[in-house]
């Protein structure tokens, strides 16, 4: 090969590698542009939909891991002290439990069960930042703004809710274990509706197999199979009779029954009224 010929090659080939780079960079920036289009910026969760780049190469969104419910009861009043204490609940064991992509969704416990729309929803996105491609100070900033501080927001404004006449949790919790793994219920755990109540129907020994053996057991779903029930329970002075070792047993024996679980994850302070 001459000098000329060889001063061609490699023109060619130095030409060929450059194009290979160039094509690869565009490629790899053309693929994180579409892994971060995987993720809805106001909600941080996964998009449902796989997407391709550049036509022949499907990526696919990361898969929520866990999808929780929680309903806050305030059918009956809350004072300041209890709303601190649920507030500091979430803040520290509930933050910390999360994976990333745990959709949580909050909800209203009200007298009538309906299809009201939820008062938040989103996913936990990181509070821990990629030491190699992030900065710590601005993931952290982001989880607290965009995610922390608009759960605790909903939380605390829905525990100073009106006492109201019901407070049909059965119903809610068959409701919420259609769509999600895990219902954390914010609640004394006193059901009270005209079909059955834990107030009437069973006096102070919460017995549950005198509830099954009432026409009301008969349109509460059983299958719990795999779903938990977690509670932070509120104890009211002026329930201290009912709310017994009897209570707790009831909603356990209901959820262990049907191939579910149930755990008491605080207890607040007793509220005195």
């Amino acid at each position: 090969m001459n000098s000329d010929s060889f001063k061609t090659f490699s023109g060619v080939a130095l030409t060929s590698v450059t194009l290979v780079i160039l094509t690869g960079f565009l490629f790899v920036s053309h693929l994180e542009e579409a892994r971060r289009g995987l993720i809805l910026p106001d909600s941080f969760c996964p998009v449902e939909h796989s997407v391709k780049v550049w036509g022949f190469y499907e990526i696919f969104p990361p898969k929520v891991p866990h999808k929780i419910a929680v309903v806050i009861d305030a059918t009956d009043q809350i004072p300041d002290q209890q709303r601190n204490e649920i507030a500091d609940w979430f803040k520290s064991d509930f933050v910390r439990s999360l994976g990333r992509f745990a959709k949580v969704t909050i909800y209203k416990l009200n007298e009538i069960i309906s299809d009201e729309a939820p008062e938040f929803e989103k996913c936990a996105p990181p509070s821990e930042a990629n030491p190699w491609i992030e900065n710590p100070r601005i993931v952290l900033e982001g989880f607290e703004k965009k995610f922390l501080n608009v759960l605790l927001d909903d939380v605390k404004l829905l525990v100073a809710g009106d006492e109201k006449n019901f407070s049909p949790i059965l119903e809610m919790a068959e409701k919420m274990f259609d769509s999600y793994d895990e219902m954390i219920l914010v609640s004394d755990l006193m059901h009270h509706t005209p079909g059955y109540s834990l107030y009437k129907n069973s006096g102070v020994h919460n017995d549950y197999e005198n509830f099954l053996k009432t026409p009301y057991a008969d349109t509460i779903a059983k299958n719990r199979q795999d779903k938990k029930l977690t509670a932070i329970y509120l104890i009211r002075e002026k329930l201290k009779q009912r709310q017994n070792a009897t209570l707790s047993g009831f909603w356990q024996e209901h959820m262990e029954s049907n191939g579910g679980e149930f755990v008491v994850a605080r207890t607040l302070s007793t509220i005195a009224k």
